[in-house]
């Protein structure tokens, strides 16, 4: 799943109804598609690497 790292203050608002300011250094790791495609083309956020699973022993 993607994540996002938040560069500059924004509010959100998911569907219209739920509305959410996002802080500077905020990561988002549940973010919706929308809030993932927008965000870096704004220059809100920045898309985060996908982190590799961790080995076991």
């Amino acid at each position: 799943m993607a994540k996002l790292k938040v560069l500059k203050a924004f509010t959100w608002a998911h569907e219209g109804i739920h509305v959410k300011t996002h802080e500077p250094g905020e990561v988002l790791d549940r973010a919706e598609p929308a809030l993932i495609k927008a965000a870096p083309r704004l220059g809100w956020a920045v898309l985060l690497p996908d982190a590799p699973p961790s080995p076991r022993p």
